[in-house]
């Protein structure tokens, strides 16, 4: 007659249940170990990678901080040297432009927004309520946002005129440079990282100004913009004549974090598989 396989612990004889329970008891310590090393390795890896991220993070603001300056500098140093009657001031634009060839063109706007002066590649006719034009025109050189216009994607370089005569501003110098320029700077400074990470910058609005590794999704913003502030970028034509519409992702978290008056050092927000950031 078969013996019937006893799998129940009643069933088991005394001797095996001991071994059974003094290898449990042993196994505890090993087990709480585990989940307490587990956790403190958890802790260590994210303040590894936080460490990263600050890194980076930093190294991206330089690079941009530096980028921009340098091209800012160059404006305000033209317009410096500009004299404001028209054959000179041609003459010194297009010898700017001979020297530094990374420019696609040059303008002079008077202070109504009207371009009195262009040379190299024309890309505004009027500056009208343009932001980088106004800071300009009220006397602080400055950066616009990179924009499309005319099937091209461009940063414009602002800077005031101003004479010793009348002591105040006259007018606006423009330099126009491709905004593949600005991007790059993002990608090197992507490039020379050895991990995954990707780098956006967006404005305080939430709207992409550059990305590492997507550039279709640059001039879309994080989520949906409130339709009336929408409305005035357009009007304003602040990401340029070709932008008729302000795409979004959902990405709800981000906008919110990067849109508070003192956006967070850093924040976390839900993982998109497969989205799109």
């Amino acid at each position: 007659m078969t013996q019937r396989l006893r799998l129940f612990p009643q069933h088991w004889p005394i001797g095996l249940k001991l071994f059974v329970l003094i290898i449990s008891v042993s196994l505890i310590p090993l087990v709480i170990g585990f989940f307490l090393r587990y956790g403190e390795g958890k802790r260590i890896l994210l303040g590894e990678g936080l460490r990263h991220l600050d890194a980076l993070s930093e190294q991206v603001a330089q690079s941009v901080e530096i980028h921009l300056a340098r091209r800012i500098d160059e404006a305000r140093s033209l317009a410096g040297h500009m004299a404001l009657n028209m054959k000179e001031g041609e003459r010194r634009l297009a010898a700017f432009l001979n020297l530094y060839p990374n420019f696609l063109g040059a303008a002079v706007a008077e202070r109504d927004g009207a371009v009195s002066l262009s040379v190299g590649r024309r890309v505004l006719n009027h500056m009208g309520e343009r932001e980088f034009f106004l800071r300009a025109l009220a006397g602080s050189p400055s950066a616009s946002r990179p924009f499309l216009e005319g099937g091209l994607a461009v940063q414009a370089f602002a800077a005031p005129l101003t004479t010793e005569e009348r002591g105040g501003v006259d007018g606006v110098l423009v330099l126009y440079a491709r905004a593949e320029e600005f991007w790059e700077v993002i990608e090197r400074v992507r490039g020379r990282d050895p991990s995954e990470a990707v780098v956006i910058v967006s404005d305080r609005l939430g709207i992409r100004l550059a990305h590492s590794t997507r550039r279709d999704l640059i001039f879309r913003s994080w989520a949906p913009l409130p339709k009336e502030e929408a409305g005035t970028i357009l009007s304003r034509k602040e990401l340029g004549s070709d932008v008729r519409v302000i795409t979004a992702t959902d990405l709800q978290d981000v906008l919110a974090a990067v849109r508070k008056p003192t956006p967070p050092r850093r924040f976390d927000h839900r993982l998109v598989v497969g989205g799109m950031y």
